[in-house]
């Protein structure tokens, strides 16, 4: 994994200034701080003497961020002189799976890493399948298994859905009815669709008992509600990462319904230099 916080000890060896270090590196310098103060706390070492010196175990530590740096030079040298030599790779994408992934870190990072290379065609599943056994795409993703043993299934990835609401709602401070608020939850063209239909009526969360249920794949409206009108929203995980991380949600339930998405290929019929190219791709991603 490549650690920005190395990068920020290797500049400050050679550099010996916090402040100048920072401003090499465009943070602050509490940042900087902070980073040597989490590398200590994390390998249970002391990095520095009080004149900026690196102590022993700081010596071996800067070596290793010496190689993890060297490493992660070397995999980004590969990968683009790789995709210099390939044609763009027709990766097809059912629509729910586009939905849930376009606006995330991860499908940004899979179009980052690909410089491009990478052409993503919105299909249901079954045209996805039949242009993956025509040739006529090179890869898919899908969260659906096919019983065709022409198609290998790879899982790459596993979300979750969840319930989440807004940090000040009053569902969180009291009991209250449901009747008072909307819930935004899945459109029924979403395969997870009946999974979740399942959950709320088990959990006695049964659309019903709200005000009102909107069934819709629009994220955009259905942060919205949730933020701005106190809706209570039903939302795949990856799609409301940073809202959570910022605390503008929080989760409310955890639904336990995992949606795996998988990387499909066709046994017979695929490009191996394309397939090492994506894998790269989605290991760079999962780091």
């Amino acid at each position: 994994m490549y650690d920005i916080r190395l990068v920020t000890l290797m500049k400050l060896v050679n550099i010996k200034n916090y402040t100048k270090t920072a401003k090499e590196l465009n943070f602050t310098q509490p940042t900087v701080t902070q980073h040597v103060k989490s590398l200590e706390k994390e390998y249970n070492i002391k990095i520095f003497t009080k004149e900026l010196n690196l102590t022993n175990a700081g010596k071996m530590l800067y070596e290793y961020a010496k190689q993890v740096n060297y490493n992660h030079n070397l995999f980004l040298t590969n990968i683009n002189n790789l995709i210099q030599f390939e044609e763009k790779i027709n990766l097809g994408m059912i629509d729910s799976i586009y939905y849930n992934l376009s606006k995330t870190a991860f499908f940004s990072d899979l179009i980052k890493y690909s410089k491009n290379q990478i052409a993503v065609i919105v299909m249901s599943n079954d045209e996805l399948n039949k242009a993956l056994l025509s040739a006529k795409i090179d890869f898919g993703f899908t969260n659906i298994k096919s019983d065709n043993p022409n198609i290998v299934i790879d899982e790459i990835m596993q979300d979750e859905i969840i319930i989440a609401v807004r940090r000040e709602h009053n569902i969180l401070k009291k009991e209250t009815s449901y009747k008072k608020y909307y819930l935004t939850t899945l459109a029924n063209n979403d395969p997870y669709h009946q999974s979740l239909e399942k959950y709320l009526s088990d959990n006695n969360l049964d659309k019903n008992n709200f005000k009102n249920a909107i069934e819709t794949n629009n994220l955009d409206l259905s942060l919205k509600l949730v933020l701005k009108n106190n809706a209570i929203g039903t939302f795949y995980k990856s799609n409301v990462i940073k809202e959570l991380k910022s605390h503008e949600l929080v989760i409310y339930k955890e639904t336990n319904i995992d949606t795996p998405i998988y990387l499909i290929k066709n046994n017979i019929n695929y490009d191996n230099n394309k397939l090492q190219l994506l894998n790269l791709i989605l290991e760079k991603i999962k780091e």
